[in-house]
Order: structure tokens, then sequence, then C-alpha cells
């Protein structure tokens, strides 16, 4: 079995009162957060920071502190 690390964000703005997510088209009708494969030695961290720089251009952004979520699957 081959195992293989990624880490993502779900960016987030709130305009007038209402919760907009990002979310980029990967292949028509798929629609998803910016993630990918963690790269060399990067922390979990630099790595999704560094896949929303690439995808989706933004690096106008912060991470919130404590809000991680961990999946398995195969």
């Amino acid at each position: 079995m081959i195992e293989a690390t990624s880490a993502g964000a779900i960016l987030f703005r709130d305009t007038r009162g209402r919760r907009e997510y990002l979310l980029l088209k990967s292949r028509p009708g798929d629609w998803e957060f910016p993630k990918g494969g963690v790269e060399g030695e990067e922390e979990l961290q630099q790595t999704a920071i560094r896949e929303v720089k690439e995808e989706a251009g933004i690096d106008d952004f912060r991470l919130i502190d404590g809000f991680r979520e961990d999946y398995d699957y195969v």
C-alpha cells in the first residue's frame, strides 16, 4: 500500500453577514479546497500555506490556531 501525506486549507471570509468559502474547480463538476502533497521535510502547516499560494494565488490570509482535522483513507 502506498502512503502519502497531504495538507490543505479551508479559506473563508465574512462579507455582509454571510460566510463565503473558497473552492477551486479541479475537473469538470469537481470542486475542492486548496490542498496538495508535502514536499521534503515540510511541516503540514507549511504545506497548507504553500498550496493556498500556488493553487489560489492568495497570500493575504491567516491560519486559525487549533483548527485541524486529520483523515486516513484508502
